[in-house]
């Protein structure tokens, strides 16, 4: 997802737990008091499940299961198959149009049928509403046009020929340039179906109309086609999903999920686990609390299920701020890297060190961070950092001292912080400073993208599966600035502002090719270039660590590390 998308804390969470009876900061869940009901728990509250507007794991996790799309994922893999799709899509010979058969026998939450012109309706309303996510069909599809001068007024015009019904049941989409991943983007879970009748969409504005549109986004509301339907909302803190009577596919294997937040606490999800209040617990428990309960788990009975994902952690460089304007600092600063100490110290083995940008389940990925600058093992290299910083013109008496920010909500980002200080300060021969420096979590993300912070930890979760999602969003610069880097783009909203011409071009050619090789060929080079200029450096790749009690089954994961709640049972009674 990129800080335009939904860059988020490794350590936040996503889950949620049970309702009804209160005990402390969350429910008994021994019952939920229903029978055939699953609880499950979190820390993190919803922002919103508008999914016009969703663009964080807590609460795209809540719309995967209420919400279908187009496409979606073969359980336990990353293959796509059709959902509310009955085939994946005709493609034209130029790449740009794609047409695509539609689901009959569907019908809303709220009893409205589903056609092509519902499908059409609730893309349009995800780009039209410019929410958090919008950009990603947005900057795909043909269908709306802002006007070409930066600083005209007028509003955007809508290309009604760009995303339309055909047909009673087939959806036509025109790209304004070919993409091989897009079938992948139309699985994002917010480019789901809504329905006509409980939605509306926001008016087409110019670019400098501020009013705003108090009926574009429904924070609190889902109206899907999922094996879910949301209950009305009695709390903040939790949320009701019974099973959908009427659900075309697959009926759950349970009646319903009970989702309760424990708003910023991990202990009390963790003590709430472990007393038998929660069902099932994900991604949410701090290094220490996973470790406790791993190590538990034989004598208690309860499950540990876990599983390789695709986020991943780096640090990313601001090019444009002293020293880290001076690419041998940001190299030096990638041989110091001890990834695998810094798993173990931090992370307690719980995650796997990653050199390259690009998560090692992909194919394409490959480690040149480990050939360039680590240890024959995968720890730094010391006497590169050093010979680095010695040629960058630092010595003892002079030496590079540099802030790295992190958000203050965040434990594993300030352990990052931590110990990237310790570890220079022990073996850096005061040739390199490190000084933490955190911030709350709003500020943070607003302040990135000014430039202001010369390296800020950060992490990241796939917006869809594809390589592109790895490397678009943190390395593309459309607009260069003035003086050097880059003005907006990806890299500008990732915090690096890094501006390569060639880079862009290779981003834009790996995303039409459509020759596996041919695509391979140009991703290799990308890679080997961020190894060389150094605008982020790789950390680790994600372990996801779901916790059940005893006799909970059919616990498990999408490849966008959503928990899949209609595949959980639990005997009768408990």
């Amino acid at each position: 997802m990129n800080l335009h998308k939904r860059s988020t804390a490794f350590l936040l969470c996503l889950l949620a737990l049970p309702l009804f009876t209160i005990a402390g900061c969350g429910g008994d869940a021994k019952g939920s008091g229903r029978d055939g009901w699953i609880t499950v728990g979190t820390k993190e509250k919803p922002r919103t499940i508008d999914p016009s507007d969703a663009y964080e794991l807590s609460s795209l996790g809540i719309i995967t299961n209420m919400g279908e799309r187009l496409y979606t994922y073969n359980p336990g893999s990353t293959e796509l198959v059709p959902q509310l799709a009955t085939a994946l899509p005709k493609v034209s010979a130029d790449g740009l149009t794609y047409t695509i058969p539609i689901r009959q026998g569907v019908t809303f939450h709220d009893g409205t049928p589903f056609d092509a012109e519902a499908m059409a309706f609730s893309l349009k309303r995800f780009i039209i509403n410019s929410g958090s996510p919008a950009f990603l069909l947005s900057d795909r599809i043909d269908f709306l046009r802002p006007d070409p001068d930066p600083k005209s007024t007028k509003p955007a015009t809508i290309n009604p020929d760009g995303l339309k019904a055909t047909g009673k049941y087939e959806l036509t989409i025109k790209l304004k340039q070919p993409f091989t991943a897009f079938p992948a983007l139309l699985a994002f879970p917010g480019a789901c179906a809504v329905s006509p009748r409980a939605y509306k969409t926001a008016v087409v504005r110019g670019k400098d109309d501020k009013t705003e549109d108090k009926e574009k986004f429904n924070t609190k509301l889902f109206v899907g086609t999922g094996p879910y339907k949301m209950l009305p909302q009695t709390s903040e803190d939790r949320m009701e999903l019974q099973a959908f009577d009427k659900y075309w596919g697959k009926k759950p294997a349970n009646n319903g999920v009970v989702v309760q937040i424990y708003l910023g606490s991990s202990s009390n999800l963790y003590n709430s686990f472990k007393t038998g209040a929660v069902d099932v617990a994900y991604l949410s428990l701090e290094p220490d609390q996973i470790r406790s309960l791993q190590d538990n788990q034989k004598a208690k009975g309860w499950k540990v299920t876990e599983v390789d994902g695709n986020g991943t952690s780096y640090l990313m460089l601001n090019v444009k701020q002293k020293p880290l304007d001076n690419p041998l600092v940001r190299q030096a600063i990638a041989s110091v890297i001890d990834r695998p100490l810094l798993n173990e110290r931090v992370l307690y083995g719980q995650a796997k060190p990653l050199y390259s940008i690009i998560p090692d389940s992909f194919s394409q990925s490959q480690p040149g961070f480990k050939s360039a600058y680590s240890s024959a093992t995968g720890g730094s290299n010391l006497p590169k950092a050093k010979e680095l910083l010695k040629k960058a013109g630092f010595t003892t008496q002079n030496p590079a001292k540099i802030q790295v920010w992190y958000r203050s909500s965040s434990a594993g980002d300030k352990m990052i912080a931590n110990f990237l200080r310790a570890y220079t300060k022990k073996n850096m021969e005061g040739l390199l400073i490190f000084e933490p420096s955190a911030v709350e979590k709003t500020a943070f993300n607003k302040m990135l993208k000014t430039g202001a912070y010369a390296i800020a930890t950060q992490s990241w979760y796939p917006d869809f599966i594809d390589v592109d999602t790895y490397v678009q969003p943190f390395l593309e610069c459309p607009k260069p600035a003035a003086g050097g880097g880059c003005e907006s783009g990806g890299s500008a909203e990732q915090g690096s502002f890094y501006y390569d011409a060639a880079m862009n071009k290779a981003i834009a050619d790996q995303g039409k090719a459509q020759n596996p090789a041919d695509r391979l060929a140009i991703l290799t080079k990308i890679q080997e270039q961020t190894v060389r200029d150094v605008p982020q450096i790789p950390l680790w790749q994600t372990k996801d660590f779901i916790f059940s009690r005893p006799g909970v089954t059919g616990v498990g994961t999408d490849p966008l590390q959503n928990l899949k709640y209609s595949t959980i049972t639990k005997p009768a009674g408990k």
